[in-house]
């Protein structure tokens, strides 16, 4: 009978074994809770169409996080690959500052050279880290008693600032204190699928602040990371 015919179509090739709980699709001899198997290639051995119930179905093969979604939270890539989209660290951007130095001696803000990332974000908060390393210069042996800091700027607004140590040198003959500011981790707001650009900002002070500081990218690697 046909309506007995197609109950019988969708239980063959599925077993359980009771005893430990294992299922088996395609398989009398399930190795684990659930063991699919496929022995033909022109068969999928496992589909999922439009989970999320999008509209006009345009997310096949996803397994989505709500019945509106657009975006696929698990999928399969055309190498075969499982990826799951918007985990931290799935859009990470990052820049190594290019060579040379850069001397900075204003005491306002300036762009720090190659410090910028533009980017789309896929969460509302993102994290930077950076490490900006040079050193204060001396003129005629004169300690430079200068310290140095970075903004953090989220478009046109800047939302941090971060204080280095006071680049003191005790050679009084010439040679130049050292100093580097770092950061991890620090989170930024930002809008989800709404370019944003991100960059660090330098400016320097204290006592025989026109030395300034100079930012040393030939020698010593300076770097931001933002982790989206």
């Amino acid at each position: 009978m046909k309506t007995n015919k197609i109950v019988l179509t969708l239980v063959i090739g599925l077993f359980a074994n009771i005893v430990t709980a294992q299922v088996g699709i395609g398989t009398t001899n399930p190795q684990q809770m659930l063991h699919i198997s496929g022995t033909n290639p022109g068969l999928q051995t496992l589909r999922i169409d439009d989970c999320a119930v999008t509209a006009g179905g345009t997310n096949p093969g996803e397994l989505a996080t709500g019945a509106s979604t657009t975006s696929k939270a698990l999928y399969s890539d055309s190498n075969g690959d499982i990826k799951v989209r918007y985990i931290y660290g799935d859009n990470m951007q990052s820049v190594v500052l290019p060579s040379g130095t850069q001397n900075i001696t204003n005491t306002s803000l300036i762009d720090i050279t190659g410090a910028t990332i533009t980017f789309t974000p896929r969460h509302s908060v993102v994290y930077l880290s950076f490490s900006i390393t040079g050193y204060n210069p001396l003129t005629s042996g004169i300690d430079p008693l200068t310290w140095f800091s970075v903004g953090v700027s989220r478009g046109a607004t800047n939302i941090a600032n971060f204080l280095s140590l006071t680049g003191v040198s005790d050679d009084v003959t010439g040679s130049a204190g050292a100093a580097s500011i770092t950061a991890a981790n620090f989170p930024i707001t930002v809008t989800p699928g709404v370019s944003v650009t991100i960059k660090l900002r330098g400016r320097n002070g204290g006592i025989n602040n026109g030395d300034g500081f100079t930012i040393d990218k030939t020698n010593y690697t300076s770097y931001m990371t933002i982790l989206d």
